[in-house]
């Protein structure tokens, strides 16, 4: 094939953003530039936003293996291309879904800070009241994190073990400070933190979810919470 002289062709517009000082004042057109970049991302997001919202109430009427793409899709209001420019496919909405919740209860997790004024026993009931503020407000994700996420994937049950191993390092340090405030008694204290991670999850499966009976208020379930972590179950 022949290649001839390149004929005339429309002068391209770059579009610059000067992100140095000027000494003349910003580049004209750079703060619309700015602007629509802003606007693009705050759209990307608010469909990304839209797009999980729609897959967690499918996901926790449905259930993660009854819920097809198609479903999620109808729920959303979006077309399949759209949805792909965001998310692989129904398992990467669901461990985004699972993600973004161990996120926020990771966030929501603080350190007792033994230097502090307010004493450690108002600073892990703190802790309990925001955990347990998360998983009231959102009973539907608390569903889908307990009962679909685990088994599902190689990749969202690494992030679970994390997510436990980050947990019980946190209370295990807890607890560790409290032996030597003398206010825990000695002993295998990472084994303590399983056994409090694991009636945490439970109680929260029974009483937050109500399976086969009426949940208790958050409030109560905090105070039933803290009781038995101080006090345990005898006299």
């Amino acid at each position: 094939m022949t290649r001839g002289l390149p004929g005339p062709q429309r002068p391209r517009k770059l579009l610059i953003v000067n992100h140095e000082p000027h000494s003349d004042g910003p580049s004209e057109g750079g703060d619309e530039v700015d602007g629509r970049v802003r606007r693009a991302r705050e759209l990307r997001q608010a469909r990304r936003q839209q797009l999980l919202d729609a897959a967690r109430r499918v996901f926790a009427r449905r259930g993660y293996q009854e819920t097809s793409l198609q479903d999620l899709l109808e729920e959303a209001g979006v077309a399949r291309g759209t949805f792909y420019q965001h998310f692989s496919g129904k398992q990467g909405v669901f461990e985004a879904l699972v993600g973004d919740f161990l996120d926020a209860l990771g966030a929501a997790l603080v350190r007792i800070d033994v230097a502090s004024p307010t004493p450690p026993t108002v600073q892990l009931m703190a802790n309990i009241d925001r955990i347990l503020t998360l998983v009231y407000g959102n009973a539907d994700l608390t569903r889908i994190f307990l009962h679909e996420a685990a088994g599902l994937d190689r990749e969202l049950d690494d992030k679970l073990a994390e997510f436990d191993d980050r947990v019980l390092d946190m209370m295990t340090r807890s607890l560790k400070t409290g032996v030597e405030l003398g206010i825990v008694r000695p002993g295998p204290l990472h084994l303590r933190a399983v056994f409090v991670l694991g009636a945490f999850k439970e109680a929260i499966r029974k009483e937050v979810l109500g399976e086969g009976h009426e949940p208790l208020p958050r409030a109560e379930l905090a105070r039933h919470i803290m009781d038995f972590f101080l006090r345990g179950l005898l006299v």
